[in-house]
């Protein structure tokens, strides 16, 4: 198995050597790393860990491929499950909640529990294919199985076992319109109409979008004499070897380096700041380490990060590429969740610098702040009399509320915007 280990220092050219051998010899989809490379962190991720004095149950990875039709995405998982022998891959059009989680039979007097697909394989792998044809209220009842790897069957009685199983779940956009009709930022607005709930989207470890267009037609429609010949170095036989030598690493053989357990908190803030969780919370600065932590150990697992060939060894160059492959997915114009907290964070920093103007009209005049508070649509008219001023004042307050983005027409009225409603509860609380 040293066969998949990296030089030091060269972690990306190692998972780039492995992807070009996969990616030619066994899925024949050309230009999409980032689903080979998606599929892998969730194929090489462990059950549980112990980071920074604290054991983490849940240290196995579950991810979204999300994109256009005839992307590569079903073909790139289904090979690679063939390829590593390992893992079960579903048609979730065709899967009801009893046949992914369970549900009970009556055979006569008798309630029998009949447990589904992600129970029978705990301690492995289900992909879910099409997505998109399931109902969004049965992906909300998996919310508890997906979070706690325990399923439940509560009819008369209650049934427990459970479901620690690696998930790659597979879609395209719920309306079928592609990522490009889907909205200015397609990934993001399609995420959210195939899930519904915030909370359900946060489970993922990440979310990968895949758009046609994005690899170059010439690429993709090549004769097999014209691709670049590579050898073929990484065996269904090695890869299946270490899959399984993966799957059979226990808590205390999983070792963080102090180091690594630093660049983990760094990154974590660091994502924390650059990703809004208003916009998606697949980013959250209160627990992004420990999907950095689950990432870093599916890198290091992957590459036989060992010494001694039982003890997974997760350094900071496992974690730094965790970190650049989360940013290169994220930025994607297929997705646009990097993009989109920008904007945020640019409205963020300019409610910072209105506040400061408008605590300081507050203050030059009276009562002005508690009038606002009451006001949701209102006239000028409103205002004249409120604040007891004339016309020509009026006007101006209501010019520079617009030119601040405070205020918008609406009719004959004028409506506080999200951005003044969010200053004046500010005010209110510093108060």
């Amino acid at each position: 198995l040293k066969v998949f280990q990296a030089e030091k220092g060269k972690v990306g050219v190692k998972i780039k050597d492995i992807i070009k051998d996969l990616s030619l010899n066994v899925t024949k989809i050309y230009g999409r790393d980032d689903l080979h490379i998606a599929t892998d962190l969730v194929f090489h991720s462990v059950l549980a860990f112990n980071f920074n004095g604290k054991f983490e149950k849940r240290g196995w990875v579950e991810c979204l491929l999300l994109g256009d039709t005839r992307t590569g995405k079903s073909e790139t998982v289904q090979r690679l499950i063939e390829h590593y022998r390992a893992g079960e891959f579903l048609t979730g059009e065709s899967t009801s909640f009893a046949g992914l989680v369970g549900g009970v039979n009556t055979n006569g007097r008798r309630n029998m529990v009949t447990w589904g697909k992600i129970p029978m394989n705990d301690r492995r792998l289900v992909a879910i294919d099409e997505v998109s044809g399931m109902p969004i209220e049965t992906l909300e009842k998996m919310s508890g199985v997906r979070s706690s790897g325990v399923a439940e069957i509560n009819k008369i009685q209650i049934e427990r076992t459970h479901a620690r199983t690696r998930l790659i779940w597979i879609s395209n956009d719920r309306e079928g319109k592609g990522l490009g009709g889907s909205g200015t930022y397609g990934g993001v607005d399609a995420l959210i109409e195939l899930f519904g709930k915030m909370e359900d989207i946060a489970r993922f470890e990440f979310v990968v979008t895949a758009a046609n267009g994005e690899v170059p037609l010439d690429q993709i429609n090549q004769r097999i004499e014209q691709l670049p010949q590579v050898e073929h170095k990484y065996t269904s036989d090695l890869s299946n070897n270490l899959i399984m030598w993966v799957w059979s690493r226990k808590p205390e053989q999983i070792t963080f380096t102090t180091e690594a357990i630093d660049a983990i908190y760094s990154a974590a803030n660091s994502m924390g700041e650059k990703y809004v969780p208003s916009v998606l919370p697949l980013v959250e600065g209160a627990n992004q380490r420990v999907k950095l932590a689950r990432l870093a150990t599916a890198v290091a697992c992957r590459l036989f990060s060992t010494t001694d060939g039982n003890d997974v060894v997760v350094l900071p160059e496992h974690v730094e590429y965790v970190v650049n492959y989360l940013n290169l997915i994220y930025s994607k114009e297929s997705f646009g969740y990097a993009q989109l907290s920008d904007m945020e964070n640019q409205k963020k920093a300019a409610i910072d610098t209105v506040y400061k103007e408008v605590v300081g009209m507050f203050a030059a005049k009276r009562n002005i702040g508690d009038i606002f508070m009451t006001l949701k649509y209102f006239a000028i008219n409103e205002l004249e009399y409120m604040m007891n001023v004339d016309r020509e004042e009026s006007k101006k307050l209501i010019t520079y509320l617009i030119k601040r983005g405070l205020v918008t027409r609406s009719g004959n009225m004028y409506r506080k915007t999200d951005m003044f409603n969010t200053i004046l509860r500010r005010w209110k609380g510093e108060r």
